[in-house]
């Protein structure tokens, strides 16, 4: 017979909980048994400069900070036309604005992994004569951050969050982080595929634990029964 859980919000993250665990524990696994090294030295065999140019622009679109600016402007927006209409400006704003603190939020964790990590990054063993297996923990350059990926985790935790706060977009918004997250080891250098599978859960994973604590307050009717 199942036991019921005591704790309702700590029976909800378990999933969000869950996710990051087994996400890093395969970026961990990947790099263990040296499969994402394998790929990234058969995508090195088979180097093409254009492909390469490619996913250096699309990765460039994944910056966290891009996205995260992009979604406070829109939120701007969408109030200034809300009382230019003489109306509330909803709780659209509210959520991207959110956005952006889960984005702060799912960067912060994911650099303190980094740093405790220190991960060396492709470039390190495909041009510069490194191991598949250096780390140097605790170190300030960022040839050194390369797990967990934060761009796929910057960029999976706010399509996580803006797919839930706006479901009519979910999945061209995980289509997109898909694809700008998989440019990261594509792009040769910047990181492993197990650093991206790894960044994508974490990122993922934060964004669901703050919509589960988060939401029902943002989207709680403000005074006078406005939403």
């Amino acid at each position: 017979m199942m036991t019921r859980c005591p704790d309702a919000l700590w029976c909800r993250l378990q999933g969000p909980l869950l996710l990051a665990v087994w996400g890093l524990a395969l970026g961990f696994v990947m790099w263990a048994s040296g499969a994402d090294v394998a790929i990234q030295l058969g995508l090195e065999a088979n180097y093409h400069q254009g492909f390469n140019t490619l996913m250096r622009g699309l990765g460039e679109l994944g910056k966290g900070s891009t996205q995260a600016l992009a979604c406070a402007l829109l939120a701007l927006l969408l109030a200034v036309h809300a009382r230019w209409q003489g109306r509330a400006p909803g709780m659209a704003p509210r959520l991207l604005l959110a956005a952006v603190a889960v984005f702060a939020l799912a960067g912060a964790v994911n650099w303190l992994l980094k740093l405790g990590v220190g991960r060396a990054r492709p470039k390190e063993l495909l041009w510069n004569g490194g191991g598949p297996f250096d780390a140097a923990p605790l170190t300030l350059d960022a040839l050194w951050w390369s797990f967990p990926s934060g761009h796929s985790c910057s960029t999976f935790a706010l399509a996580v969050w803006l797919g839930l706060a706006f479901p009519r977009w979910r999945w061209p918004l995980l289509a997109a982080a898909v694809v700008l997250s998989a440019s990261r080891f594509l792009a040769l250098t910047p990181h492993y595929l197990g650093d991206v599978l790894a960044g994508a859960a974490l990122g993922a994973a934060v964004a669901w634990a703050m919509w589960i604590v988060w939401a029902p307050r943002l989207q709680a009717p403000r005074k006078g029964g406005q939403r």
